[in-house]
């Protein structure tokens, strides 16, 4: 078995908006697709915990530059609703996903340089699609290399075999004694993004 890394950076992923009819889009999520497993095949919105909150402060990272973004998502009446706020609490984004279906609502016309659809990509991998397993052409690994702290990757899978490694994935669980939270860091070698998110 051979696994084959690709170059962090192999997609560009500091994309206009206009791709996908500036302003209020929903189209089923293959549409959105920006390349092979990017972004990953989503967890239908019915599936995931009635009631499931989560606030974050996410830093993607990409070729083109940095951007910081808060977020706040909510499973509502079978929906997955994630509002993501500038640095400066405005709101920037909003997206609703329904089933698997996603509409954007972006309301400065274009979102801070990074193409929304990868904060559902960073907060799917991260959160929702079960662990260790397969996902939609994907082999999910976990381990715990030390207590408090897991490693997640995710492999393509062509005719049964893993032929690359795209998504590696750090949780911390933070330490409220020392005063430090639950981080996680992303490298998304598919999507072409690092990010580092914190849970309030």
């Amino acid at each position: 078995m051979t696994i084959r890394p690709l170059p962090l950076g192999v997609l560009p992923i500091a994309l206009s908006l206009a791709s996908l009819a500036l302003g209020c889009a929903s189209a089923p999520w293959s549409e959105g697709a920006l390349g092979p497993h990017c972004p990953v095949e989503l967890v239908p919105s019915d599936d995931i915990e009635p009631g499931f909150r989560i606030s974050q402060h996410m830093r993607f990272t990409t070729p083109e530059g940095t951007i910081r973004v808060d977020i706040l998502a909510e499973q509502r009446e079978g929906r997955l609703e994630v509002e993501g706020r500038s640095a400066l609490g405005t709101r920037a984004v909003k997206l609703v996903q329904d089933g698997r279906k996603v509409r954007i609502d972006d309301a400065s016309g274009r979102f801070m340089g990074i193409h929304p659809y990868l904060i559902l990509d960073a907060l799917h991998r991260s959160l929702f699609i079960e662990a260790p397993g397969t996902w939609a052409g994907e082999q999910i690994a976990e381990t715990e290399p030390s207590p408090g702290r897991r490693k997640r990757s995710f492999f393509a899978i062509e005719d049964g075999d893993i032929t690359s490694l795209g998504v590696q994935i750090t949780f911390e669980k933070g330490d409220p004694a020392l005063g430090t939270r639950p981080t996680t860091r992303i490298e998304n070698r598919w999507c072409g993004y690092e990010a580092l998110i914190l849970t309030r």
